[in-house]
């Protein structure tokens, strides 16, 4: 591993302390939907497969991204996807409500609860293609 490799690691790792310390200092309770459930709940793996399993193509793309993250803004106002799958990851479940909120996303939004380290998401922006049958290979 290089240097400048191990750099940006090192910077990675950083910003996402920093991230969770601000996201501690933060006060204030989620945004709330029609339903009396949050915006964007918590998404594991049972829950996506629910989600494959009803999608008409058994596919699906999943962008996770954090209310931190200048590029992940910049990422969202991109995605022509309307079935596409947001997910916040490495920040905290109000923050990434609110950044949702603020841009007027129409895309269905979870927060991660386990799926970033499911499918191997070290940096944000990122994109994720997952169908049943590569979900059923990822190892538990």
């Amino acid at each position: 591993m290089t240097l400048n490799a191990i750099n940006c690691r090192l910077l990675s790792a950083v910003i996402v302390l920093i991230g969770s310390c601000f996201a501690k200092m933060e006060a204030g309770a989620s945004p709330q939907v029609a339903s009396g459930t949050s915006a964007c709940p918590p998404m594991d793996r049972t829950k996506l497969m629910r989600l494959l399993e009803d999608a008409p193509e058994k596919r699906l793309n999943l962008v996770f991204f954090s209310g931190w993250c200048s590029d992940c803004s910049a990422h969202l106002k991109k995605i022509n996807d309307s079935s596409a799958i947001l997910v916040g990851i490495f920040d905290n479940q109000a923050r990434i409500e609110k950044v949702v909120a603020r841009m007027r996303l129409a895309n269905r939004c979870y927060t991660d609860s386990g799926l970033g380290k499911l499918l191997e998401v070290k940096t944000v922006p990122a994109e994720r293609f997952v169908t049943l049958d590569s979900l059923r290979k990822v190892p538990r």
